[in-house]
């Protein structure tokens, strides 16, 4: 019976986790549609300020270069050059979220391509995970009175943190870049200001509740032990990726 259970509960955290792990390689579509969704109502409320605020001629050109800045590196330029403003504060957040998106579809690269090409592309996508996580802590703290912006930098920070909490840290391999506890309070935040009833949060809800009740490691002694942890997934998850960036640098020596 306890093999049983055992076999029960892995095939079920590992079901969880798969499907986790798909929504980053399809590019996080849900989480994408959420934080897109807070972005457009964040516009509206952005437009206003705009015409009510009588800065449209002194800005309009800051605007128009915004609007068409669809990279990364443009909307960073656009924030570093505008600081203090409200078009760099949405330049920051744009930026937040595309790197947040290409760094969950990049984590994991595809195996078919070359070792080379598969380290590079991880090691990218944990930079940007990694800029995403500390953007988005600073923009909580600086849009706490906003209601919407607050919302979308917890759920972007969280799934930053989670994303990174099976990858080493450069210095310390058996310390990881990411906190779960971190993630799920993050999670929490964002959960306890949304209508609970949509079914983005429900969905989110039962991955939280999954975090919380398989997330911590167990001691091998301890017999209750009947599957890996979450946090033991992600670990063994990364040490599958790993492999193509260690031949790569093997080939660079």
């Amino acid at each position: 019976k306890a093999e049983h259970r055992k076999e029960l509960h892995t095939n079920l955290l590992a079901n969880r986790m798969g499907r986790l792990v798909q929504g980053m390689k399809s590019g996080s579509q849900n989480t994408s549609a959420v934080i897109w969704v807070l972005a457009i109502l964040t516009a509206a409320v952005v437009v206003g300020w705009f015409f009510a605020s009588g800065v449209g001629s002194s800005r309009s050109d800051v605007w128009v270069r915004l609007n068409s800045a669809n990279d990364p590196q443009a909307l960073g330029e656009i924030a570093r050059t505008n600081g203090g403003t409200m078009p760099a504060l949405v330049a920051r957040f744009q930026r937040a979220r595309l790197l947040l998106q290409q760094g969950l579809n990049n984590l994991f690269p595809d195996q078919i391509q070359k070792p080379e090409a598969q380290a590079d592309q991880r090691d990218q996508a944990i930079k940007d995970l990694e800029e995403v996580r500390s953007t988005y802590e600073v923009l909580a703290a600086e849009c706490r009175n906003d209601p919407l912006l607050s919302q979308e930098a917890w759920l972007g920070n969280a799934k930053a943190e989670e994303a990174l909490a099976g990858v080493p840290q450069a210095n310390d391999p058996q310390k990881k870049r990411g906190d779960l506890g971190k993630a799920i309070n993050l999670y929490q935040k964002f959960l306890a200001k949304v209508d609970p009833d949509t079914p983005y949060a429900q969905d989110l809800r039962k991955h939280v509740d999954a975090l919380e009740k398989y997330g911590s490691s167990v001691p091998e002694q301890d017999e209750t032990k009947v599957g890996p942890s979450v946090e033991e997934f992600y670990t063994q998850l990364n040490n599958f990726a790993a492999p193509a960036t260690q031949k790569a640098e093997g080939r660079k020596q």
